[in-house]
């Protein structure tokens, strides 16, 4: 978040069809007091598309999530100048039938750089693209074409610009890693962050997941490219320039992956994977000095594991965060 802060959001089906979105902001002695966001009916509650709490500014606060209607499923948001207090919620302009899978971002430069942008996954008679565009309906624009309609794209801010990792999907149903920067008003032309060539039929809902420090940048993924199911990392210069990619993980793998710098320059994944007895795990691994640490599992569950994990840089260190029945977990990630 923005200043160096770490803001954890959830939603919880409080009965009635009502959902409610909560927030909390980690402190010096723990996670503060939850926050309601928001609540109402009709929400698209989904297990791989969920809301999220933003903020981009001082007083630049945006969260959003998703709601279905007549018209399809679309995102509605909510404003707010402290995390306290937050505007009436409104629906996003938009053009598909079902929008989804948004993130939120700060223009660093434009006549609306003060404006909430959202970017989106929009999709329409079968047709799914990346759109952008400001809260208050203006700067609409077309970032890429065609992409994996259920793999969540990643974004991340940087000095120069907001930096969005995506599943491509091409003709021939190739769908490789990509990565574009958003800058001067405008996303720059996507550029391959990997030959994996994965063919593909349907979308694996396993999207890229990008973090950046000052010097580099992180984009982590899962393929099963030659039918070699595996987790990958690749890292470049702020010219997005990636190296050839690394595998963090081919012992049977879920993907879901997550990623995060530490303070010492080192690059944190995590990743879910099948464990016995139908069980699968949680697990983290530290690239340090191009040195790989050994495979620490941070949690077990019962079938196919807990949607999508999250990492997070915070002080130097990372948090890592994930649901399992119903409740909400975090821990700091140590490698000591």
């Amino acid at each position: 978040g923005y200043n160096g802060d770490l803001h954890l959001s959830w939603q919880e089906e409080i009965g009635g069809d009502v959902t409610v979105l909560r927030t909390s902001t980690l402190t010096s002695v723990g996670w503060s007091p939850p926050v309601e966001v928001s609540r109402g009916t009709g929400w698209f509650v989904n297990w791989a598309d969920f809301p999220a709490v933003d903020r981009l500014a001082e007083t630049n606060w945006i969260a959003h999530w998703r709601v279905r209607d007549h018209r399809g499923i679309h995102i509605e948001y909510s404003l707010s100048a402290d995390g306290e207090h937050w505007s009436t919620p409104a629906v996003l302009s938009g053009t598909g039938v079902e929008q989804g899978f948004a993130s939120a971002f700060r223009p660093i430069e434009g006549h609306s750089v003060d404006v909430p942008h959202v970017v989106w996954i929009d999709t329409d008679r079968g047709q799914s693209a990346l759109l952008s565009m400001a809260v208050n309906g203006e700067d609409l624009k077309l970032a890429v074409a065609s992409v994996c309609d259920c793999c969540q794209p990643s974004l991340v801010a940087s000095q120069s610009g907001s930096l969005l990792a995506y599943r491509g999907r091409s003709e021939n149903e190739i769908r490789d890693i990509y990565i574009l920067r958003h800058s001067g008003n405008a996303w720059s032309t996507p550029l391959k962050v990997a030959d994996d060539n994965w063919r593909i039929e349907g979308c694996p809902i396993n999207g890229p997941v990008v973090a950046t420090n000052s010097s580099l940048v992180a984009v982590a993924w899962y393929t099963e490219e030659g039918f070699q199911p595996r987790v990958q990392l690749a890292l470049a210069g702020n010219d997005l320039q990636f190296d050839t990619p690394m595998t963090v993980n081919q012992e049977q793998p879920l993907g879901r992956t997550a990623v995060a710098f530490a303070g010492d320059d080192s690059v944190v994944v995590s990743y879910l994977r099948h464990a016995d007895a139908g069980r699968s795990e949680l697990c983290v691994r530290r690239l340090h000095d191009n040195q790989w640490s050994p495979v620490q599992v941070l949690a077990s569950f019962s079938g196919q594991g807990p949607g999508f994990p999250q990492l997070a840089s915070v002080n130097g260190a990372v948090v890592a965060a994930w649901s399992n029945q119903g409740r909400l977990f975090t821990e700091y990630v140590s490698f000591d």
